[in-house]
């Protein structure tokens, strides 16, 4: 709204005074006049006309200026505070929108695997099962008592006499074991017996050659006296 321009009135100053004196109205307003006094400010004098409290009320607001001014400046203020709630709504609104956007999904990173050298494990080799080149029966010799199974035989390389569970021997001290072909050879005992009784293995030297002999003996080589034998088949 542009103010209005209209002059009111003047202020006179009485030749030769150094001050303006006095103040009178234009117009509709000649009626308005009075003495002006002095006031001091940080910017300069500021010169303000003395008037009467009736005629002060000719340059006052009506009532009805004053109520529109203020229903003017409550519309402002109350459009200006609909407009900040407006925006404000707009940008929680704009956020909300945002964050409810589903987030781009990750693109999966492949990776490509190392070298790798297969080593096949060696085949392990097969183990032959035990041979049995030959087998037999313990019966003592003379006074002296002897029974028992026996086998030999073969696994892989080593060639074992096997002595039973059932086998049990009676007789004179120091025995060995050896062999004969039809009767007791000398030079061909390999073992000294570990035990009188039960299961027992020997492993046979590879200077042996079975196809010589046909029978396994206990020898007493101290006295030098046949104490067993065993036929073999």
């Amino acid at each position: 709204m542009e103010a209005d321009s209209t002059p009111l009135g003047f202020i006179a100053r009485r030749p030769g005074a150094t001050k303006a004196e006095h103040f009178s109205g234009l117009g509709d307003e000649q009626s308005v006049s009075g003495p002006i006094f002095h006031k001091p400010s940080a910017g300069g004098r500021r010169l303000i006309p003395k008037l009467p409290a009736q005629e002060c009320s000719a340059f006052a607001p009506s009532r009805e200026d004053h109520m529109a001014n203020l229903d003017r400046r409550r519309f402002a203020l109350g459009a200006g505070a609909g407009l900040a709630l407006l925006l404000a709504g707009c940008r929680e609104k704009a956020k909300d929108v945002k964050s409810a956007q589903p987030a781009e999904p990750q693109k999966p990173v492949t990776i490509a695997p190392a070298s790798q050298k297969t080593t096949s494990a060696p085949q392990q080799q097969k183990t032959a099962a035990p041979q049995v080149l030959r087998s037999g029966r313990f019966n003592g010799v003379g006074a002296y008592r002897a029974q028992g199974d026996i086998q030999i035989v073969r696994n892989g390389n080593v060639t074992k006499l096997i002595l039973a569970s059932n086998f049990s021997f009676q007789g004179a001290p120091d025995p060995k074991l050896g062999f004969g072909n039809n009767g007791y050879k000398r030079g061909t005992l390999f073992s000294k017996l570990n035990r009188n009784s039960g299961a027992q293995e020997y492993v046979l030297p590879a200077s042996v050659d079975l196809s010589k002999h046909n029978e396994v003996w206990i020898w007493c080589e101290r006295f030098n006296v046949a104490l067993a034998v065993a036929k073999l088949s």
